[in-house]
C-alpha cells in the first residue's frame, strides 16, 4: 500500500487505496466472524469475498505500481491457502 500511497496523484490512485481500505476491513472481519462469532461458514463466505478483492487490488495497484501489485501476489496466495483452511474447518467440523 505504501507504494501506491506514495505515487502521484491520479483516479487510479485513489481506485486503488479505496480497494486497499475495503481488502484490510474484510480482513478484520474476517478474524471477528469466524473467531469471535466462531462462525466457519460466514468465514469462508467472508473468506471468498476477500480473495476476490485481493484480486482486485492486484489489478488496482497495477495500474500505479507494477511493484506493489507483484509484492501483493504472496498475500494472494495466502489467502487463498486461508480460504482453503476454512473451508476444511467448515465441512469437518459442522
Amino acid at each position: 500500500g505504501w507504494l501506491v500511497f506514495r505515487s502521484p496523484p491520479s483516479s487510479s490512485k485513489i481506485r486503488a487505496l479505496w480497494t486497499y481500505g475495503l481488502e484490510l476491513s474484510l480482513g478484520l472481519l474476517w478474524a471477528i466472524v469466524f473467531f469471535f462469532f466462531q462462525s466457519p461458514l460466514l468465514g469462508m463466505l467472508n473468506m471468498i469475498v476477500l480473495v476476490t478483492t485481493t484480486i482486485w487490488m492486484i489489478i488496482a495497484f497495477w495500474m500505479v505500481s507494477r511493484l506493489a501489485s507483484l509484492l501483493v501476489v504472496p498475500y494472494l496466495f495466502w489467502t487463498v491457502y486461508a480460504l482453503l483452511l476454512n473451508g476444511y474447518i467448515f465441512v469437518f467440523n459442522v
